[in-house]
C-alpha cells in the first residue's frame, strides 16, 4: 500500500435541523518516516460483552508487517485503549519493530504523556 492509497469517506450529520444531510470527510493514511514503523491501535467497550482491541504494524512503505487482535474484559473505554496501546507495544518489543510512530483515536491516550498525566491514574479516579 503505498501513502494515500487507502482513502475513506466517513459521513457525519452537519446542523441539528436536518440529521439527514450528511457532510463528507476525506480521511487519509500516511505512512511512517524512512525507517520507521507505525502502529494503528484502536479498541472498543460495551459493557455487556467483551471489549475487543487490536493493532496492525507497516513499514516504510505501507506493507503489513504483524497484527493483533484480542477479546477481554474491561471497565471502560479508556481501559480498552490503553490496554491496546500496552499490547501493541508488547508486539513491537517482541518484534523488534522500533523507530516506531503510534496513531490511535483515544485523545486521552494521545494528551496524557504532554499533560504529564498517567492515563491509568485516570481509570482509577474516573477522570
Amino acid at each position: 500500500m503505498q501513502d494515500g492509497n487507502l482513502n475513506t469517506i466517513l459521513t457525519a450529520p452537519t446542523g441539528f435541523s436536518n440529521p439527514l444531510k450528511k457532510k463528507h470527510i476525506k480521511v487519509k493514511w500516511h505512512k511512517p518516516p524512512k525507517g520507521w514503523y507505525k502502529l494503528n491501535i484502536d479498541a472498543s467497550f460495551n459493557k455487556n460483552q467483551p471489549s475487543s482491541l487490536g493493532g496492525v504494524f507497516r513499514n516504510t512503505n505501507g506493507s503489513w508487517t504483524v497484527g493483533f487482535t484480542k477479546a477481554i474484559h474491561t471497565n471502560g473505554a479508556l481501559e480498552s485503549e490503553l490496554l491496546a496501546l500496552v499490547e501493541g507495544l508488547t508486539t513491537a518489543q517482541e518484534w523488534n519493530l522500533f523507530p516506531l510512530e503510534i496513531e490511535t483515536d483515544c485523545i486521552q491516550v494521545v494528551n496524557a504523556p504532554e499533560e504529564g498525566r498517567d492515563p491509568e491514574a485516570q481509570l482509577q479516579t474516573g477522570e
